[in-house]
């Protein structure tokens, strides 16, 4: 019998966290909600590579720092784990980047619970802001709702903001594998600023 979901999170300290802790106690609340991904492009688990790239892409807080480290927290765990959940039931990355920030963690841990107890179905009741009625993924779009779109062949164009000031827009139908490619490109724009703050004025 799965672990219900709320004495999963009170083994799991409200903070402190490290990286790896962080990606090793969100893969185990996944393992035990049966969280899978249909989508051969979206990994099931959870890494060190899809805690920085959701943070790229304002799906994740950013971590509190202890000198140079990176201290997350069990609202960390909370917010990856239904951006997996999410991402499983099919909702795109633009979709999850406008509702996940807004939702509060009380609100995700419902949905997911919610989701641990309908195992046999993929439909969930999605976060809301303050009203206490459910919201179903198969319920008409509102504004506590991520919307249901009902034909999955039309794609919808992908932002992913690099850094300030650097928007990159992508058509999934012709960028198959695009996390990986914003992820990169970031890395990249990063170590450019850097190398131009470390330059002198008039250098080259």
């Amino acid at each position: 019998m799965a672990i219900a979901l709320a004495h999963i999170l009170d083994e799991i300290p409200a903070e402190g966290l490290s990286l790896d802790e962080l990606t090793h106690a969100a893969t185990r609340v996944l393992q035990e909600l049966g969280i899978t991904s249909g989508d051969a492009r979206t990994s099931a688990s959870i890494d060190v590579r899809t805690v920085r790239f959701y943070q790229t892409l304002g799906i994740l807080p950013k971590p509190a720092y202890e000198g140079r480290c990176a201290v997350y927290s069990l609202t960390h765990v909370v917010r990856v784990v239904a951006a997996k959940q999410l991402q499983a039931e099919g909702h795109s990355l633009a979709q999850i980047q406008t509702v996940l920030p807004a939702a509060t963690d009380d609100a995700l841990v419902q949905a997911l619970t919610t989701a641990q107890r309908s195992t046999s179905s993929r439909s969930s009741p999605l976060p809301q802001r303050s009203e206490p009625a459910h919201c179903e993924l198969n319920s008409a779009p509102s504004p506590a709702c991520i919307p249901e779109f009902e034909s999955p062949c039309v794609a919808e164009l992908r932002t992913f903001t690099l850094t300030t000031g650097v928007t990159l827009i992508l058509d999934p139908r012709i960028v198959a594998n695009a996390e990986v490619l914003v992820t990169t490109l970031a890395a990249l724009t990063l170590s450019h600023q850097s190398r131009n703050q470390s330059t002198p004025h008039g250098g080259k």
